[in-house]
């Protein structure tokens, strides 16, 4: 029994609870194989929390909550001189549970 409980790490082992923030910056690129055309630099700032709930439960346990693009601007994920302009991703939520077996 003991080496299972090794070979399979408790969640909390494997990523410790508490909270995050991860901020990304995309500069600008050439959207044109001639470099006369440019997109536009944006930041975008994701954020995370969890909660170990071990200690209630008689398995591994996590809950999360994740915000991808907190801010929400307004971004161009594609910018190509042949092709429309495409916006990037809105703000998303995730809020979950990770059980553990």
């Amino acid at each position: 029994m003991r080496a299972a409980a090794q070979a399979f790490p408790s969640i909390s082992a494997r990523r410790a609870a508490g909270a995050w923030r991860r901020p990304r910056h995309v500069g600008r690129y050439a959207a044109d194989a001639a470099n006369t055309l440019f997109s536009p630099a944006y930041d975008i700032v994701d954020v995370g929390a969890s909660f170990d709930l071990d200690r209630w439960l008689r398995v591994p346990a996590r809950a999360y909550l994740n915000v991808d693009n907190q801010f929400d601007p307004v971004h161009v994920s594609t910018f190509k001189s042949l092709s429309p302009v495409g916006t990037g991703a809105p703000r998303f939520v995730r809020v979950g549970v990770q059980l553990g077996f």
